[in-house]
């Protein structure tokens, strides 16, 4: 699947690829044309290797399109969890037709349960169908780290708290004792963890630190050696370098492709249809964006330059002429337009064709703003205050641009169904506002006054997807001025919670968003910037957590007495303990209203 975001010249893009857990998904991933609905096309889908995997372990989907018996070679599926829809949180990832006539995705999947089903968006000269949904059991072996605390309210009658945090898109389950570790280990109360108390949040990776190189303008997620694990891309002043994952949220020592000059964006995507991801890379210094085939084994061809306009900033890969070919759409901020490559097939592009924005256009999102099933550009104009929205006429060409009120200063966008009505919505990061804007989408392509939300200082990169599994949207931020992410967890009906904010690295404007250890919860990684020297990137894993709670619990004897929490675990997740508290103990029985307690 896609995440539809851009970078500028001050700030991270996030093009968040194909085959990625829990993300936005692309607007047309679920949507056809409108005139593209037949019923003789035919798409099977086939999960390997079979209906019950173990946790950790690579499934594939293959889906494989016929339309009257003869296969369809172009064209993408869109794999997703049919319990969940195949629109939004519940797209799984997007793959191309090869010419085979299949479609392919490799996924390391959470613990849980699954209805997969595979959507063929009508293109090839076939029309949109969904094949039958097969059901995958994802089993656990407590495999997923867990970590336990403690806390106590009360004097003689303790209120004994245990917060258990795991991995996993499923919370912890099961009991926690309270253990009196002065008294031969005896277990003073028991408590079940309390699906009431459900949080999530976002925690440091334990692994080894994550060098990166200066000037770290752009990050993105894809699977460049096709083992079903995310790995990573980074733009920095050396050009990109390719992070292979390990599946734990840790990373292989990085390789570095030279690209243009003053590379600013990155966008990951098959460009050339052999199902191997390739990059498409924006470089401001010398005006021109490379594209740098992929190999299927983590390595890239030479990069093929292509003539943009002035200081592009921003790059997205979308078939935007519906004929299953993956085209480019280049934001150029000195020019104020945008340019638009057709593909041919084989990882080549025609001479691009440009069209107006706004002023200072940092970064680009497609999406169908207006329904009609045909991809639409949208871009975050930092000089005039405003976004500007050009609908697509479904052959690759474009409307005159029609423009929205944002935040002073916008320097990122990202697209996404906030508020579950099946259109397409906008997330606006305005710079010198400290803030996020929402703009609702109406439908036919304009958008309601904007309503804003707090971030950090200095947002530069704004990413939406499904951070805690409720399979509702969410908006990270990253915020360049006091080196933060800003999490805002969305209600489902277009607003948002108030941020939750967690410290990174040094002036960071680069985000990628995947699930980097298989949980099935997103992650983040945030590299610092800095203009030389080497720097670090910070890895902030998705975790969801539950308390249980003891009441009226008391301890007899000489004291203090130590006390620790001891979860249990479940299927999934891991045993764990918290370090010790001290509980006081009175020094008289205390059994009567009447009667005072006594302390030592």
């Amino acid at each position: 699947m896609k995440l539809y975001l851009a970078r500028s010249s001050k700030r991270g893009i996030l093009t968040v690829p194909v085959h990625l857990l829990a993300l936005v998904a692309l607007v047309y991933a679920s949507t056809s044309p409108a005139h593209a609905l037949q019923p003789d096309a035919k798409v099977t889908l086939k999960v390997a290797p079979g209906s019950s995997v173990m946790v950790g372990s690579v499934t594939t989907l293959t889906a494989t399109v016929s339309h009257y018996g003869t296969p369809v070679t172009t064209g993408a599926v869109t794999f997703c969890d049919a319990a969940i829809g195949c629109s939004g949180p519940g797209v799984l990832g997007t793959a191309l037709l090869t010419q085979g006539g299949n479609a392919t995705l490799k996924l390391v999947m959470g613990v849980g349960d699954y209805a997969l089903q595979a959507h063929f968006n009508g293109l090839g000269g076939a029309w949109a169908c969904d094949s039958s949904a097969r059901a995958l059991s994802v089993t656990g072996n407590s495999s997923y780290k867990s970590t336990t605390t403690i806390e106590q309210n009360g004097s003689v009658y303790h209120t004994l708290t245990a917060t258990v945090t795991a991995l996993g898109r499923l919370a912890p389950s099961g009991t926690v004792s309270f253990v009196d570790t002065s008294n031969g280990n005896l277990v003073r109360a028991i408590a079940s963890l309390d699906p009431a108390t459900l949080s999530h949040s976002l925690i440091p990776s334990t692994g080894p630190s994550l060098a990166v190189g200066a000037r770290a303008y752009s990050a993105a997620a894809g699977d460049f050696n096709g083992n079903g694990v995310p790995d990573l891309a980074i733009v920095g002043s050396n050009g990109v370098s390719i992070f292979l994952g390990k599946g734990d949220g840790t990373f292989e020592t990085p390789k570095t492709n030279p690209t243009g000059l003053a590379p600013r964006a990155i966008a990951v995507g098959d460009l050339n249809g052999d199902g191997f991801q390739d990059l498409a890379v924006a470089n401001s210094g010398s005006n021109t964006v490379s594209v740098l085939l992929g190999n299927g084994d983590g390595t890239f061809r030479t990069q093929v330059p292509y003539g943009t306009g002035r200081a592009p900033s921003s790059v997205q890969i979308a078939d935007v002429n519906w004929d299953g070919i993956q085209d480019l759409v280049v934001a150029n901020t000195a020019d104020n337009d945008v340019s638009v490559f057709l593909g041919n097939g084989d990882g080549t592009f025609q001479s691009p064709t440009s069209y107006r924005t706004g002023r200072g256009p940092r970064q680009v999102a497609i999406g169908d703003f207006n329904g009609d099933g045909y991809l639409d550009i949208a871009t975050a104009n930092a000089v005039e205050n405003n976004v500007t929205v050009l609908l697509g006429k479904g052959d690759g060409t474009f409307g005159t641009a029609q423009t929205f009120a944002a935040g002073t200063d916008p320097e990122s966008i990202a697209t996404g169904d906030l508020n579950g009505d099946g259109i397409a919505d906008l997330l606006v990061g305005n710079f010198r506002n400290n803030s996020v804007s929402v703009l609702l989408g109406n439908g036919d392509g304009t958008f309601q006054t904007r309503v804003s939300y707090s971030t950090g200082a200095g947002p530069l990169q704004v990413v939406s997807g499904d951070f805690n599994g409720d399979h509702l949207l969410d908006a990270a931020i990253v915020n360049a001025k006091d080196g933060t992410v800003s999490l805002l967890y969305g209600k489902g009906d277009g607003t948002f919670k108030s941020q939750t904010v967690y410290p990174v690295g040094n002036s960071p404007i680069a985000m990628a968003a995947a699930d980097f250890n298989g949980d099935g919860l997103l992650d983040l990684v945030i590299p610092d910037f800095k203009f030389a020297g080497a720097s670090t990137a910070s890895v902030l894993l998705g975790q969801q957590r539950e308390t249980a709670t003891a009441h009226n619990v008391t301890v007899r004897g000489v004291g203090p007495h130590n006390v620790l929490a001891s979860y249990s675990g479940d299927s999934k997740s891991a045993p764990s303990q918290s370090d010790v508290i001290a509980l006081d103990v009175p020094t008289k029985p205390c059994g009567h209203d009447n009667e005072k307690c006594e302390r030592r």
